[in-house]
């Protein structure tokens, strides 16, 4: 008995220890205002029922909703897979690790770095709402005119003709091109052009777009929020490559201006 004791203790140490290293990462810093930030929920969510996607394997909601606001958002239905609040922070958390920046925020002030990570929150917030569209009918009112419009979408990307080609990937709003410029940032055998033909046809993109949700479900990361990064850590250091010498304030202040340029 008393080896068995002695066994379970050895095991069970790693795993303690793991989770000492976690909650010391986590009390770092005070992610409240962030969480604060993600706690919405998105407006398609009003009359929902679990539902199964054909090649989504996790949760699905069958969604039927309405715009008051508007005369034509009346009765719209759209399946939805929208993440926890728990996978947007993580996703949220491991982009901003990947923006140079930001991760010298992280570093030396732990107040403006939670807002950088607020900051990318609020930009996905903008673009998409926190909604991933399986299928069915997105209500927008990017003209501001309360009559709004009706995007249809598949498997998290748009095919209103409304918009080119079924250009964005949600739930970041991702182009094909800054898709292609992440994978070839990984994997420098590859070129821009000969992965923009993998995902040239609506078809193709769609389902890149949706087979990068679901890898993202059960993981940390979220490759199309990792590819979007790129693209803002590559912008960021472009007009500041001496961030280093302005404050901490300023450099929040300069990731929040390529945030709004993009």
């Amino acid at each position: 008995m008393k080896i068995v004791r002695m066994l379970f203790a050895a095991l069970t140490l790693p795993i303690a220890l793991l989770a000492q290293e976690g909650t010391s990462t986590d009390t770092a810093f005070n992610f409240t205002p962030l969480r604060q930030m993600l706690n919405t929920k998105p407006y398609v969510e009003q009359e929902c029922r679990d539902t199964v996607f054909e090649g989504w394997p996790y949760k699905a909601k069958i969604c039927t909703y309405s715009i008051n606001s508007s005369p034509i958002g009346k009765n719209l239905h759209v399946i939805v897979a929208d993440a926890s609040i728990d996978q947007l922070q993580s996703w949220v958390t491991d982009a901003g690790d990947q923006i140079e920046a930001v991760k010298y925020l992280k570093k030396n002030d732990h107040v403006s770095y939670v807002k950088a990570l607020c900051e990318i929150g609020r930009y996905i917030k903008g673009q998409s709402s926190f909604i991933f569209p399986l299928d069915g009918e997105i209500w927008e009112d990017m003209e501001g005119d309360g009559t709004g419009y009706i995007y249809l979408f598949k498997k998290g990307v748009t095919n209103t003709g409304r918009v080119t080609g079924g250009t964005y990937c949600r739930i970041i709003s991702l182009k094909r091109e800054d898709y292609a410029n992440y994978i070839v940032s990984q994997d420098s055998t590859l070129s821009v052009s000969k992965v923009l033909e993998g995902v040239h046809t609506y078809k193709n993109w769609c389902n890149k777009c949706m087979e990068m949700y679901k890898n993202a479900w059960i993981s940390s990361n979220n490759e199309a929020f990792r590819a979007k990064a790129l693209n803002w850590n590559k912008s960021f250091m472009s007009k500041n490559p001496d961030y280093k010498s302005l404050s901490t304030i300023q450099i929040l202040a300069k990731f929040k201006e390529t945030l709004t340029r993009d």
